[in-house]
């Protein structure tokens, strides 16, 4: 008797873990993106303020613009201006000028989908991993990141608007606003 109630408690606890019944073709959540994303850790050693300047200051655009091409109901504005801050762990992090879409780019996009698939052939050219999975946050945002082996990040979230930032790791003694002034100029 014993033995029997722990067979039928197993078989309730896998069909409540799994999300699926006996039958079931699809689980619940395959009309739902994935909600983790993988990363891979920095292997390059930053650069210096100017030298990342130069090299990843086009980015946001080039982004906005492939995204542009794909989604051309969406347009593009300038974001947040350009930053530069020590973190909690002592890294030294440039965060370029931000680019953010004029109108609801989620709703334009399939949640996000065609986003990854518009965006991915400049993150490869540019030697980022491409973007694979989405996070979703409870409020409605969505989300991805991608990383280079400088640690170099791209993250373009949002609920309805959305931002493209960029930031990346640099060598800095005083990593203040002074040693951003100028640059763009």
């Amino acid at each position: 008797m014993m033995r029997g109630r722990f067979l039928i408690l197993t078989a309730v606890a896998a069909i409540v873990l799994c999300g699926c019944a006996p039958g079931s073709t699809t689980s619940p959540a395959a009309s739902e993106p994935p909600t983790t994303t993988s990363a891979p850790s920095a292997s390059v050693p930053p650069s210096s303020v100017q030298e990342s300047y130069a090299a990843y200051v086009g980015l946001p655009d080039e982004l906005a613009a492939a995204l542009e091409a794909k989604i051309p109901s969406v347009a593009w504005k300038e974001g947040e201006p350009m930053s530069i801050l020590r973190q909690p762990d002592g890294r030294c992090i440039l965060f370029l000028p931000q680019r953010r879409s004029e109108s609801d780019l989620v709703a334009a996009s399939d949640r996000f989908r065609s986003v990854m698939d518009a965006v991915n052939p400049v993150l490869e050219q540019r030697g980022f991993a491409q973007a694979t999975e989405l996070s979703k946050a409870p409020e409605g945002y969505w989300s991805f990141t991608a990383l280079n082996s400088q640690g170099a990040e791209v993250n373009i979230a949002g609920r309805s608007d959305v931002a493209i930032r960029v930031s990346v790791p640099v060598t800095s003694e005083k990593c203040s606003p002074e040693e951003i002034e100028g640059l763009g100029s």
